[in-house]
């Protein structure tokens, strides 16, 4: 299976995998770390390793502090900013089409 197929699918089932007996700041962590996980696992199945070391080095993953921060604003609540983060680790990045003609025509 191709490598960028079986990273959305394995974004799309993000939400079945959580555990949600758990908080929900339990549940955002989880997401976020299931998505670095899935990234890394595509990145290390590509065929060609010289782009997925491209990938590594120009999308690293981020910690789940790193959105927690970048989604806080002034008089969100945490409930707020840990409901985005769920939704958000199931998106692709969305130039990631634009990044992948660049980095392979480079």
């Amino acid at each position: 299976m191709e490598a960028r197929k079986w990273y959305h699918e394995q974004l799309d089932d993000i939400p079945n995998r959580l555990d949600k007996s758990k908080p929900l700041a339990d549940q955002a962590k989880q997401a976020s770390e299931l998505r670095n996980q899935i990234r890394t696992d595509t990145r290390i199945a590509m065929k060609d390793q010289d782009l997925a070391n491209k990938l590594f080095a120009a999308r690293p993953n981020k910690p789940f502090e790193f959105y927690v921060e970048k989604y806080s604003t002034p008089g969100r609540s945490m409930d707020d900013v840990e409901g985005e983060t769920i939704p958000k680790s199931i998106e692709s990045f969305q130039e990631i089409g634009v990044y992948w003609e660049t980095v392979v025509l480079d």
